[in-house]
């Protein structure tokens, strides 16, 4: 027997294969569901608007287990796929909202980026967070050239390291390290360090560990001090 098909007005509008997949707006369904147009999941349920599982947890995989989303072209900066958030109708789709998308770089299929984005008032859709395709990670900046690059624009731009203790001694610490470990050979450090006890008045200490192992720097191997009052 051929495959099952479903007509409306002489069109075929979904096909049940002989292998068991199912096509809807497609005649040869490539995998057990296929839909090729816009598809929709309404609902409210406690467990979710639909559950995926996978047949196995896998320790090394490509596509296993995961929502593959693929758009074909070949053309730089197209964006591939991705999972939007919105309040607005299905018939608003795209408009403001929040989400990651995949984003390819040049005409190599193999290079592509991700972009985290949200909407304001007066921005939709823009791109707060992007991880080029080499690794670099940009905040506010959708070409970093290092590892992690901050932007506000013409605005001043920081970084928080925050410890929630108001007792003294309590440390909010910047590390560096120039070998390839995840948690050793961390040899400088900045140290605010909270010597009051109050109102959260730090004083930065510059520490450099000269032991030749794998040890980390500690506290105790400051270098310099700059006190609150601007002593040092």
């Amino acid at each position: 027997a051929g495959a099952q098909t479903w007509s409306m007005g002489g069109n075929e509008k979904m096909r049940l294969t002989q292998s068991g997949n199912v096509g809807i707006g497609t005649t040869s369904p490539l995998s057990k569901i296929q839909v090729n147009g816009q598809a929709s999941v309404l609902g409210n349920g406690f467990y979710g608007l639909a559950y995926l599982g996978g047949t196995n947890a896998l320790s090394s995989y490509d596509t296993a287990n995961k929502i593959v989303m693929s758009s074909n072209g070949s053309a730089d900066k197209l964006y591939t796929g991705g999972l939007h958030l919105t309040r607005r109708a299905l018939t608003e789709q795209g408009h403001f909202g929040s989400g990651i998308r995949g984003i390819s770089v040049g005409t190599v299929l193999q290079d592509n980026a991700l972009e985290l984005y949200t909407s304001t008032n007066t921005e939709q859709n823009a791109t707060r967070l992007k991880i080029t395709s080499t690794g670099n990670v940009g905040i506010g900046q959708t070409s970093p050239s290092e590892r992690l690059v901050v932007s506000k624009g013409t605005d001043n731009a920081g970084i928080k390291i925050l410890s929630y203790n108001s007792a003294a001694g309590t440390e909010a610490i910047l590390k560096f390290s120039t070998i390839a470990s995840i948690n050793l050979y961390e040899k400088a450090a900045i140290i605010a360090r909270n010597a009051a006890a109050s109102f959260g008045r730090n004083d930065m200490h510059f520490a450099l560990d000269s032991a030749a192992d794998s040890g980390n720097v500690q506290f105790s191997d400051t270098k310099m001090t700059i006190l609150n009052g601007g002593n040092v």
